[in-house]
Parts: structure tokens; C-alpha cells; sequence
């Protein structure tokens, strides 16, 4: 008989235990193998099934469902994102699933995704986004609440948090952040490949600095304790408008314009802050420190520096009772020391009216007329109280479209031309403007034709002179009963 050596670190198993290793073994075997063909088999499906597909004017939707007929895959979308209701000619032959896709997505944006059985598309654009988070703190480290954070280049952005944070979803074609807030400076950052973002927003001393004009001359903005508001005179220039009132209009808070009708060359009413007087409510117009009460039509648009607004009673101080109801002070263009500067700006516009009622022609209007009268006079016993209807006659009955008959498309253009320079002791700003307005409502028209002069000399380090000079004229063709018709 053989003896059988066990080495000391191995342990001779009883036949028992032999035999539920090996059952335990062979179901092992078992499962992988199963699973291993089922793999092998989905992965032979998948990519050996061929598609043939003829399609002329139809919707993407219909492809997928035939595609789901003649294969096992499901195809899940959200309608939202992927057009399924676009026609196209579609046609493959022996094709297998991918290329199929492929073909049909083919300048488009959709990708797919297969999972198992199941093929998802998907929008690339919506995949390639990312998130930026971060917190911005002023110098002395507390939060920035209420920052702008847009995307350069787009009106894609957001604001940050009470604690001074922000979360941005941007493209992956996004390359700088910017970063903005009251009185303190933007900045921008380049994006690489940041998931976070933390900056220290710094004060603007340009902004503090500020020289904005006042009722007794000029001060800084950080110095001025009343109520001004100030509107620049490059971003007027950037409006067509043809008055300071419609310069102001909605630039300002606590400033309300109205127009009232819609003639050639009507001003509008400002109010500062509401009604503050019984009487007249009109504000206190000071043109170079030359009060007047018709502020409107004397300087043009394309004249103005800056326009600074007096709104609460520290102005009366000033002016008195007359700017109960606020004051606008206007600064004009000055001459500058230089070679002479000519500028040019004018624009040309066609004025329309808006949606009208639509008119019932003369047959229409007679039988809806004549309707009228059948229904009242089946009321109505006395033939004398009864009422006649309209005998229709083309002949005799005339189809005018009256509201085509008043109303045209109104042609507006303004031109304005300025020629400015000076020495060092003097400065010179000579300015032509004409504006011409015709009215939606024929027969009415404004033309005005403007030449302003300003001349500043220095006649000593103490004394300076100037003088400024305008001439207007203008002519106005207006309809009495124009409440009717604007």
C-alpha cells in the first residue's frame, strides 16, 4: 500500500468536504459560462443585425419606430430636445444600427448612448456644459452680495448669494467671466479648465470721483449728500431722440414721463417724484445756469455734456420756489483746445402706427346694419318707431377705408452737425441741427432748424468770458382734434 505525504501547511479534506467543494466549483463554472454567452451573444446581435430602410418625406419620429420594429432596441428622447417632428428622405440598406444612427444625426447636434438594449439620445450642446462655482469678498473680506457674473459676450449669467456666492452652468465654448458691481471694478477672468472661481472685488475711484454738476457748481459724487441723478451725454447720443425729454426717459428713478398725444414735435410732461404742487408741476430747466421754464425745445440732444437732476427740497435752497417740483440742469458741449474737430450725427427713420381695429367694408357694414334693424323692429309694433334699413346700391354707396385714408407711414429724420476747437485762451463750439417730422396722420409735420454758438475766452488767470447764442425756428402743422386720432 502507497502512503500519501501531506506537507505541513496543507490540510488533508475529508471526502465529504471534497464534495461540496467541487459541487460549489462546477455551479461557479456554470454561471460564468452562461454569462459569458449571453454577453457574447448580445455583443454578436448588436453589431451583425442589419437595417434597410426607405423613407421619402417622413418624420424622424416614424424612422425610430420602424427602426424599433425590426430590431430589440428600445430608443428613449425628450421631445424638447431632440426634433423628432423634422422631415427627411431617409434610406439605408443593410446597415447596421450605429451607421443607421449615425446617417440619420448626421449635422445635428444628437448623440446616442447604447445601454444594453436600450439606445438614448442625447443633445451634445446640453452635455458640454459645465458648472463654475466661487465667492467673491471685498478688501475687507465680507461677501459681495448681489455681483453680476455673466458669460463675455452674451446675457447668459447670474448674482451672487447673501454670503456672496455663485453657481454658473457655462458652454464649453465659454472663454472669460465677468464680473461686475456698483462702485467697485469689473473684472474678467479667463476660463481654462476651473470648477472654482474666488475673487476680491475692489472699489472703483473712478466712480467715487465722479465731477457731476450741482446748483452751486460741481462736486464729486462721493461728496454730494442730496439727490442727483446724471445721465451722460454719450449714452443720449447713443438714442435717436429728438428732445432732452425723451433723452431722460427711463434713465432716471423717481423721474416719470408721459406723452400725451402723438403730434410731430410734442413734448412730453416730466415729473420728479410725483405731483408736488397744486399748480403748474413742470420741473426748473437751468440751460448753462440760464433758468427757463421750456427747457425742452431750446437745446438739441446731440448738444448736451450731461443732464443732472435736482430731486429732493435741498434744491429749493437754490432756485427758490420755482423748483418746488425739482430741477434739470443741462450742460452743453463746450470748444476744447485743439485743431478743429468736425462731427457729424443724424439718423433717418419711417414711423408707423400700431395694430388697428379692422373696418368692415360697405356690403358687410349694410348687412350687419340691416341685421341689426330686423332683430329691433321685431320688438316694435308702431311703424312709426320702426326703423328703416339701408337699400344696398354700389352705385350709390361708396367703400372708403377711412382709417387708410388718414394714416400714412411718416418718414422722421435728424441731422446734426458740429464744428468745435480753440486755443489756449479761447474755445470756440459752433453747431447746426435740423430735424424734419412727419406726422402718422397726414397733413401734419414739424421742421426745426437750430444754430447754436458757445465761444469761452480767458481774458486773464481771474476773468473769463463767454457767450453762448441760440436761434431756433421752427414750424409745426398740427390737427385741432388731435386727442382723436393719436
Amino acid at each position: 500500500m502507497k502512503s500519501i505525504y501531506f506537507p505541513p501547511n496543507i490540510t488533508c479534506l475529508q471526502p465529504q468536504q471534497s464534495k461540496i467543494l467541487s459541487f460549489i466549483k462546477l455551479r461557479l463554472v456554470i454561471i460564468i459560462s452562461i454569462g459569458v454567452i449571453q454577453l457574447f451573444t448580445t455583443r454578436v446581435y448588436s453589431q451583425t443585425e442589419n437595417l434597410t430602410l426607405s423613407f421619402e418625406n417622413t418624420t424622424i419620429r416614424d424612422v425610430l419606430l420602424e427602426i424599433e420594429e425590426q430590431t430589440d432596441f428600445f430608443i428613449l428622447y425628450n421631445s424638447k430636445v431632440v426634433d423628432v417632428d423634422k422631415t427627411v428622405n431617409f434610406n439605408v440598406e443593410n446597415s447596421s444600427i450605429y451607421a443607421t444612427l449615425d446617417k440619420l444625426f448626421t449635422g445635428t447636434e444628437i448623440i446616442y448612448v447604447v445601454v444594453d438594449q436600450q439606445i438614448v439620445l442625447k443633445n451634445k450642446s446640453l452635455q458640454e456644459k459645465r458648472i463654475i462655482t466661487g465667492i467673491l469678498l471685498d478688501e475687507q473680506n465680507e461677501p459681495v452680495i448681489g455681483a453680476t457674473v455673466v458669460i463675455k459676450g452674451t446675457t447668459t449669467g447670474t448674482i451672487t448669494g447673501i454670503d456672496g456666492k455663485f453657481s454658473i452652468e457655462i458652454p464649453d465654448d465659454a472663454t472669460v467671466l465677468v464680473f461686475s458691481f456698483v462702485g467697485m471694478g469689473t473684472q474678467e477672468v479667463t476660463i481654462v479648465d476651473q470648477t472654482e472661481i474666488n475673487l476680491i472685488m475692489e472699489e472703483s475711484a473712478l466712480d467715487l470721483e465722479e465731477v457731476i454738476v450741482i446748483g452751486y457748481g460741481v462736486q464729486r459724487k462721493i461728496d454730494v449728500t442730496g439727490s442727483v441723478s446724471v445721465v451722460s451725454g454719450e449714452s443720449i447720443n447713443n438714442s435717436p431722440v429728438i428732445g432732452v425729454d425723451q433723452a431722460i426717459q427711463g434713465r432716471i428713478s423717481g423721474v416719470r414721463t408721459t406723452q400725451t398725444t402723438g403730434q410731430p414735435g410734442e413734448s412730453v410732461n416730466v415729473r420728479i417724484r410725483g405731483v408736488g404742487t397744486i399748480g403748474d408741476n413742470d420741473p426748473l430747466y437751468i440751460i448753462d445756469g440760464v433758468p427757463t421754464k421750456d427747457g425742452m425745445n431750446v437745446v438739441s440732444p446731440a448738444e448736451i455734456e450731461s443732464i443732472s437732476i435736482l430731486k429732493d427740497a435741498a434744491s429749493a435752497a437754490i432756485y427758490g420756489a420755482r423748483s418746488a417740483n425739482g430741477v434739470v440742469l443741462i450742460t452743453t458741449k463746450k470748444g476744447k483746445q485743439g485743431a478743429p474737430r468736425i462731427t457729424y450725427n443724424g439718423y433717418v427713420g419711417l414711423q408707423t402706427h400700431g395694430k388697428l381695429i379692422d373696418m368692415a367694408d360697405t356690403k358687410g357694414y349694410v348687412a350687419t346694419y340691416n341685421e341689426a334693424v330686423e332683430n329691433d323692429n321685431a320688438m316694435v309694433t308702431s311703424a312709426i318707431l320702426k326703423r328703416k334699413p339701408i337699400p344696398f346700391d354700389p352705385d350709390t354707396l361708396a367703400n372708403v377705408d377711412h382709417l387708410k385714408e388718414i394714416f400714412r407711414p411718416a418718414i422722421i429724420q435728424s441731422h446734426q452737425l458740429s464744428i468745435s476747437g480753440g486755443s489756449e485762451n479761447s474755445t470756440y463750439n459752433l453747431s447746426f441741427d435740423y430735424l424734419n417730422q412727419d406726422g402718422i396722420v397726414k397733413a401734419t409735420d414739424y421742421e426745426r432748424f437750430k444754430i447754436r454758438t458757445s465761444i469761452t475766452t480767458q481774458v486773464s488767470e481771474k476773468l473769463k468770458t463767454g457767450i453762448n447764442l441760440n436761434l431756433i425756428n421752427s414750424k409745426r402743422n398740427l390737427i385741432t382734434s388731435s386727442g382723436h386720432f393719436y
